[in-house]
C-alpha cells in the first residue's frame, strides 16, 4: 500500500468509496456525514494538497483523510503554545471492505508522521489517550472513533 497525496482525477473514486462509508454509517445509526459533507470539500482539499489517499494495486483506495490547517472544532482543544503551529484531521475514512483491518489506525499513524514533518504540533494528551492521534481531531472524527471503538 501507498500512501499519497490525491489528485483531481481521484474525486470520483473517492466520493464512490464515501458513499459507501456515508451508507454504512446510516445503516448502523451513525448519523454524522451526509451528501454534502465530506465529499463536497474533497476538490478543495486536493486544490490544497491536504488530502492524503492510501492506494493499494490497480489505484484502489483503501482510505483518506485531510491535514487542515483549521477546523471548526479547534477552540475546544487547548494547546501549550498558542502560537505554534496545528494541523486538524478531518475527513478520515476507511473503504468498508477494509474495515476491521487495523487500517485506521495505519492512517493516523501516518497522520502523526506528516504533521512532525509539517513541524506542526502533536497534542500530546491526544497521543497518549489515542495513541496515535495527528493533531485535534474535529468533533465529527471523535464521534466516529468512539463508535469504532465499541
Amino acid at each position: 500500500m501507498n500512501l499519497r497525496l490525491a489528485n483531481i482525477s481521484d474525486l470520483p473514486k473517492l466520493k464512490a468509496v464515501y458513499g459507501n462509508i456515508i451508507d454504512n454509517m446510516n445503516r448502523n445509526n451513525i448519523s454524522i456525514w451526509d451528501d454534502i459533507y465530506p465529499c463536497e470539500f474533497f476538490s478543495d482539499d486536493i486544490e490544497n494538497n491536504r488530502l492524503y489517499l492510501l492506494v493499494e494495486e490497480h489505484d484502489i483506495i483503501v482510505a483518506a483523510f485531510a491535514l487542515c490547517e483549521s477546523n471548526a472544532g479547534e477552540g475546544y482543544v487547548k494547546w501549550e503554545n498558542t502560537h505554534s503551529k496545528a494541523l486538524y484531521l478531518d475527513r478520515l475514512g476507511v473503504n468498508v471492505d477494509y474495515s476491521r483491518q487495523g487500517i485506521g489506525s495505519m492512517m493516523l499513524k501516518h497522520a502523526i508522521m506528516l504533521t512532525k514533518q509539517k513541524n506542526a504540533l502533536v497534542h500530546p494528551a491526544r497521543q497518549q489517550r489515542e495513541g496515535a492521534v495527528a493533531a485535534a481531531l474535529s468533533d465529527q472524527n471523535r464521534v466516529i472513533l468512539a463508535k469504532f471503538k465499541k
